[in-house]
């Protein structure tokens, strides 16, 4: 190659090229059959990957105490009166009755609507400002409470319904979205619910056919009143 003009790198990679030629391939590791991820636990981690080694599993082992998690917090956590997609509740002072709601907005912006009507009067707007206002009664405004959350719109008008159910005692104009009665028991104790299909309750609370029919057949045929005379014969 030298005598043929041909560069001193093309050379080298030439010589590098026929040394390495005749070395064996090293043979490639199999892939295991699956891989799964267990949160390490001391004494215990090490014999579950020699049982699963056996079987052609990998095992590896995560920490979540990482110093990634103690110091890395990207944001700040979202405070309750600043969630989305919310199902809220309001108390009255002076009765039982609560007022159950839902908004996509944050319970902060809902909240300012509920007081702003309530502060001009108007009634019709808001359910919870017109019972303060029709009742002269007094509603806890500040102690307002967030019972559930749900992003998509008609699951959380189930929801809501469903919460309305809960609670009987309540101010809510609105009936809610039409759900299966069979939430309507909500309210109903437990031992009180009946165990058995309406249909089947009637056919255990009536007699059977057959038990009609010895019932009958045991009765005398002919039945009559024994005066007086007819004892003394």
């Amino acid at each position: 190659m030298t005598i043929n003009g041909y560069p001193t790198w093309i050379r080298n990679k030439a010589k590098k090229l026929a040394t390495t030629t005749g070395r064996p391939q090293l043979e490639e590791k199999e892939k295991p059959k699956a891989v799964i991820v267990t949160p390490y636990i001391p004494n215990l981690s090490e014999g579950l990957r020699r049982i699963l080694n056996k079987v052609e599993i990998r095992v590896c082992f995560s920490h979540k105490n990482t110093i990634r998690n103690k110091v890395v917090k990207p944001k700040d956590k979202v405070g309750d009166t600043e969630r989305t997609g919310i199902i809220y509740k309001y108390e009255c002072q002076d009765c039982e009755e609560v007022y159950i709601g839902e908004t996509e907005r944050t319970l902060t912006a809902r909240s300012k609507e509920h007081n702003s009507d309530f502060r001009l009067g108007h009634v019709g707007k808001s359910s919870v400002a017109d019972h303060s206002i029709e009742n002269n009664h007094i509603i806890k405004w500040n102690s307002v409470e967030i019972i559930d959350q749900e992003q998509k719109w008609y699951h959380r008008k189930v929801k809501e319904k469903i919460n309305i159910l809960k609670h009987p005692i309540n101010m809510n104009k609105q009936p809610g979205v039409k759900i299966a009665k069979s939430w309507d028991n909500l309210n109903t104790p437990f031992n009180s619910r009946s165990t058995h299909h309406p249909q089947q309750q009637d056919r255990l609370t009536q007699p059977h056919p057959s038990n009609i029919a010895s019932n009958q057949s045991s009765e005398p045929d002919d039945i009559r009143l024994i005066t007086a005379d007819e004892t003394s014969l």
